[in-house]
């Protein structure tokens, strides 16, 4: 295994603040909520990235099984994990990065 393939990224879709905007774009979360995410992976160990709808973060796979549970690690692309307890009032989703395949 290589040192790019011991590295998983994951997508957090945190849970939108308030009521949606007036423009009818979907709510998001709001900036406290990202900052208080990604200041608790990070302080674990992890990098992360904030989007417009959550994080995006990236880890090895056994710092992501002392992080988010036993497998977290190995589970496959595409993949529902787990939301730790202390994340579950703002966290909706995680899931495992689907990386795009490119063709030559």
């Amino acid at each position: 295994m290589t040192k790019g393939e011991d590295q998983v990224t994951i997508e957090l879709l945190l849970k939108p603040a308030g009521s949606p905007p007036v423009s009818g774009a979907p709510p998001r979360p709001g900036p406290d909520t990202v900052e208080r995410v990604c200041r608790d992976l990070s302080a674990r160990g992890l990098v992360c990235h904030a989007t417009p709808y959550g994080l995006v973060c990236s880890a090895p796979r056994a710092l992501l099984d002392r992080v988010l549970g036993p497998g977290a690690g190995s589970a496959a692309p595409g993949a529902s994990l787990p939301v730790p307890a202390h994340l579950a009032d703002v966290v909706e989703q995680i899931t495992v990065e689907v990386r795009p395949e490119f063709f030559p």
